[in-house]
């Protein structure tokens, strides 16, 4: 009996110790890195260490602009982005020789060369009016002589060469050859340039101070006319 129970202590114990070292085994697997992750590690290193060999590899970034002010495409610099003149929708109280107040539209050059409006050469920093008027319809400059000197209400907007294209269209049409106090004045005239150049339009009825109003409520500025032409 006491050898049977010597035997069965002697296997209980190998066993014991077995399963002990088995166990210590797979502990250790657990915490060593597998060959995948080692690979990786590999892998990235040498993209590290080529990239530091070869910086002609990496991504350039380019610091020049996508235009240059005063350049044009002879030099071999793109413009179209740069805007060439200011477009204004003024609008004034009475003031002679217009009884019921006026509206008209003002451009200024502010290119560093000529443009181009109808008949008038515009200087670069050199403004330009056009107004509808009872004596034969479109004028131009004729305010710049009545309100020289004088600061009146505007609206400005910026405009490319697409929109100049666009003012100057819509300046030139037929219909502004004539003139009617009602339903066909200097307001019909100046807000139909504005909608033509930006989209936005204004209710027109009669009278230059309902433009006026309309204007004031978006936020109006003052600009001085000067008869420099």
């Amino acid at each position: 009996m006491k050898k049977l129970t010597a035997l069965f202590l002697a296997a209980a114990t190998l066993f014991t110790l077995a399963a002990s070292a088995y166990a210590e085994e797979n502990t250790a697997e657990d915490y060593m890195p597998s060959q995948s992750i080692e690979t990786e590690l590999e892998t990235a290193q040498t993209d590290i260490d080529f990239l530091s060999a070869a910086p002609d590899a990496q991504p350039q970034v380019s610091d020049e602009p996508d235009f240059i002010d005063g350049g044009n495409e002879e030099d071999g610099f793109i413009t179209d982005n740069l805007p060439v003149a200011v477009l204004y929708l003024c609008a004034s109280g009475p003031h002679a020789p217009y009884a019921f107040g006026h509206a008209w539209i003002c451009i200024k050059n502010i290119s560093d060369r000529e443009i181009t409006v109808g008949t008038e050469t515009v200087e670069p920093g050199k403004m330009i009016s056009a107004g509808l008027h009872h004596d034969g319809g479109m004028h131009f400059n004729d305010e710049m002589k009545d309100y020289d000197g004088k600061m009146v209400s505007a609206k400005s907007t910026y405009l490319f060469e697409d929109d100049l294209s666009k003012a100057e269209n819509e300046i030139l049409k037929d219909r502004w050859s004539w003139y009617e106090l009602f339903a066909h004045n200097c307001t019909n005239f100046a807000t139909a340039v504005w909608k033509a150049t930006t989209g936005k339009g204004y209710a027109v009825f009669c009278f230059p101070f309902i433009v006026q109003l309309q204007m004031a409520f978006g936020g109006t500025e003052k600009i001085e006319i000067i008869n420099d032409n």
